[in-house]
């Protein structure tokens, strides 16, 4: 794991800092110290993701069966911290996980579809519109419902992933990123896998 409980702990502690008082003829704070305060915030803030990561660290056992699950936690982990430019413009796609009958039929009502990828980069880069990731742990291969989808949104003219490690997802997504006008993603070895 990259950080201790006791990491955790003075990471979560909040910097004790004096603010500068109010103007006290508009009794409002200054636009100067709301701006500090704004980006104190987002320097200090524990992200859903770090306390997921420092529950795993409490309890490893919470692994068994989720590891796919703690792959793409340290995946927005990792841009939460280092890149919000991509953390803000990346969500997942809760399709996967077992659920009841009802509930899955009424998010299925709902619009949601089998197969599509786990992770979504709404941010056009190079050539491409935006960047789609399906996540996969050890040697679990897509499905063919996944499969169908990463070859549509290729075709869409999306950039589509699959990979096997956060390590993996981080150092492409990172490249994709940074990709220039016109640019294009170098072929990936996983691509073999799923695309035609």
């Amino acid at each position: 794991m990259r950080f201790s409980e006791e990491w955790f702990h003075s990471y979560k502690k909040k910097p004790k800092t004096r603010s500068k008082p109010a103007d006290k003829a508009e009794g409002v704070a200054s636009v100067k110290s709301v701006k500090a305060s704004a980006w104190l915030t987002a320097l200090t803030e524990v992200s859903v993701h770090a306390k997921a990561l420092a529950a795993l660290v409490k309890n490893p056992d919470l692994l068994a069966g989720k590891k796919e699950h703690y792959d793409q936690v340290r995946i927005f982990d990792h841009f939460h911290r280092n890149n919000r430019v991509i953390y803000d413009h990346l969500y997942a796609v809760p399709n996967g996980g077992f659920r009841l009958k009802k509930t899955a039929a009424a998010i299925e009502a709902e619009g949601a579809k089998r197969g599509v990828p786990d992770m979504c980069l709404e941010m056009p880069s190079g050539v491409y519109h935006g960047m789609r990731i399906e996540q996969k742990h050890g040697k679990r291969m897509p499905s063919e419902k996944q499969i169908e989808w990463m070859q549509r949104l290729k075709a869409q003219g999306f950039y589509v992933l699959l990979s096997f490690s956060p390590e993996e997802t981080i150092r492409v997504t990172e490249q994709y990123a940074a990709l220039e006008a016109g640019g294009v993603m170098p072929a990936h070895e996983n691509d073999g896998f799923w695309s035609e």
